[in-house]
């Protein structure tokens, strides 16, 4: 009898672990329910100074699921064959994520189910006006011949700039009053530049408190600091 306890106990313990194990390798999924999404291919992209698809799946109805690539806290983008100018951010952490909406109204586009992706949507909620302003007069201005027209064009040109200032100022006031959330940490590492030297990429690492120090982000921001110190 005793020997029976012990196989069948080594046998569910080995089970358990089978178990525990295939969990840790079966990463996060984000899921999607869009209307008006037709049939097609959906596809994942991975961030680092250029876009690669890492994973890709066929929509039906509307719905699709993904695999993140990573549980490591990252931006990705999820785009769409038939939509080749359109890309979602999505910041994975290694939680489930959601995207629901209405691609017939791309700005009520909801990503959900993690903190970081709950508060981007609030931020781009409250400069969506700015943001559309501005994305209005690029195309105003991409219509518009910058020598027949070059007053009306210097006049929508300055226009443009200035929304884009009080949008950089806006992100600014976020890190400034979030120095813990991960959207902080991907609006310092999105505005590296080459010419940065050492001390404005320290400044931007200073910004950010001490439970932002293992993601993608910070992690990029610090490979440019080595980078800029020699």
């Amino acid at each position: 009898m005793k020997n029976i306890i012990r196989k069948i106990s080594g046998a569910a313990l080995a089970a358990a672990m089978s178990v525990l194990a295939s969990c840790k390798d079966d990463l996060p999924y984000l899921s999607g329910n869009l209307v008006s999404l037709p049939d097609g291919v959906v596809r994942l992209y991975d961030y680092d100074n250029s876009l690669t698809a890492v994973d890709s799946t066929v929509s039906r109805g509307g719905r699709f699921t993904l695999r993140q690539p990573k549980a490591l806290p990252d931006l990705a983008f999820v785009g769409f064959d038939e939509f080749p100018d359109m890309l979602i951010p999505v910041i994975f952490d290694g939680q489930n994520v959601y995207i629901s909406g209405n691609l017939n109204y791309k700005d009520d586009i909801t990503v959900s189910g993690t903190r970081a992706n709950d508060e981007l949507r609030e931020y781009t909620a409250s400069i969506r006006g700015t943001d559309i302003m501005a994305r209005t007069i690029e195309l105003e201005l991409n219509a518009t011949d910058p020598v027949a027209d070059s007053t009306k064009y210097a006049l929508m040109a300055a226009k443009r700039d200035s929304l884009r200032s009080s949008i950089a100022h806006s992100k600014s006031e976020f890190v400034r009053k979030n120095p813990s959330s991960l959207v902080s940490a991907m609006f310092l590492a999105m505005s590296l530049n080459d010419s940065m030297t050492y001390r404005q990429v320290d400044s931007l690492l200073a910004r950010l408190d001490s439970t932002t120090v293992d993601n993608a982000f910070s992690r990029r921001m610090r490979a440019r600091l080595e980078q800029s110190a020699n």
